[in-house]
């Protein structure tokens, strides 16, 4: 037994996944103990990468800028950004992948390809990879959301009872609708 000045050790919050309603699932975190290899891996899985790969500046400053020619619009080809076909005269930039894929530069209702190529190192249609350099990310120009803030909460024989009672009125409910639907249907 303890003595009047001692603590209990304070265990650590862990996520334990309650099934309720029809498959929608919760995360109730609670208390048990946690090993350091689980401290480390969840850490690391909520990381956000320091770096990325966007397409290198001689890959851009390389792709050459074409007019559009009666081929192409014959071919009712689009722009791989805005979707829209492709007129007679406009520049445009074919990227290198196995298939032909067409970007307009900049127009008013089209940013181009160019913003694309400087955040990615890929063809936006299909995926195609093109030399690359490494760029550090600057979180003040990365949109991010910050994850969801989830409070500790302690399962309590009340808790369970209140979740049990919900997901028993909820399938009485179920089960009064079917009949109800059943005999109307008879």
């Amino acid at each position: 037994m303890e003595g009047p000045n001692e603590n209990p050790p304070e265990p650590e919050n862990v996520a334990l996944p309650i099934n309720i309603l029809q498959g929608l699932m919760i995360n109730i975190p609670v208390m048990s103990g946690s090993t350091l290899e689980d401290r480390v891996t969840n850490q690391s899985f909520h990381e956000q990468p320091k770096f990325k790969q966007v397409s290198s500046k001689d890959f851009i400053n390389s792709l050459s800028v074409q007019k559009v020619s009666e081929d192409l619009v014959d071919k009712k080809i689009t722009c791989g950004v805005c979707l829209e076909e492709l007129s007679i005269g406009e520049d445009v930039v074919e990227l290198p992948c196995q298939d032909n894929h067409y970007f307009h530069i900049k127009k008013e209702e089209c940013p181009g390809i160019y913003p694309w190529l400087k955040e990615n190192n890929t063809c936006p249609l299909c995926r195609h990879e093109f030399p690359s350099s490494e760029v550090e990310i600057n979180e003040e120009t990365e949109p991010t959301t910050p994850p969801p803030i989830r409070r500790p909460m302690v399962i309590t024989p009340n808790l369970l009872q209140n979740i049990f009672i919900s997901v028993m009125e909820e399938e009485e409910e179920r089960m009064l609708q079917e009949v109800l639907y059943n005999s109307l249907n008879k």
